[in-house]
């Protein structure tokens, strides 16, 4: 009987071990350290620079450099700001041929048509939908 009791308690305690943990970000909810970016609209941790959200589902970090003090703590509507100067300068960071362009808001290299996001912390290449960059895409 003690050896069944035995077994017992170790076969409990390894399912409490093994079972799995939920991802701290998943999607967008209270506690999670998701904010809204007040240039871009994408919803991301203000700490990282993870972008959360399902058009996100591998989180791809975005690094939090291009976007210096723009996440809100909590979703907030976009401020509205002065209408860009375009610029003629070439984008060198991605090859030619391939439609992608800077965006003069969010510093993110883009293919214009699609949205795609282009350069090393993209790998997967997980589009962001264009919707959230109407006309501030140049292409190369």
């Amino acid at each position: 009987m003690q050896i069944i009791s035995a077994l017992t308690i170790v076969v409990l305690a390894t399912a409490v071990i093994a079972t799995p943990t939920s991802s701290t970000i998943t999607t967008v909810g209270e506690g999670q350290g998701c904010g809204s970016n007040r240039f871009t609209g994408l919803v991301q941790n203000c700490d990282s620079g993870l972008v959360c959200g399902p058009f996100n589902p591998h989180h791809i970090p975005i690094p939090p450099a291009p976007f210096p003090g723009v996440c809100n703590a909590a979703p907030a509507a976009p401020t509205p700001t002065a209408a860009p100067t375009p610029t003629a300068a070439p984008i060198t960071t991605v090859g030619a041929g391939q439609g992608c362009g800077k965006n003069r808001l969010t510093g993110l290299v883009q293919v214009c048509q699609s949205g795609l996001v282009c350069g090393p912390f993209n790998p997967h290449h997980i589009p962001i939908p264009p919707a959230l960059f109407p006309g501030v895409c140049d292409t190369a």
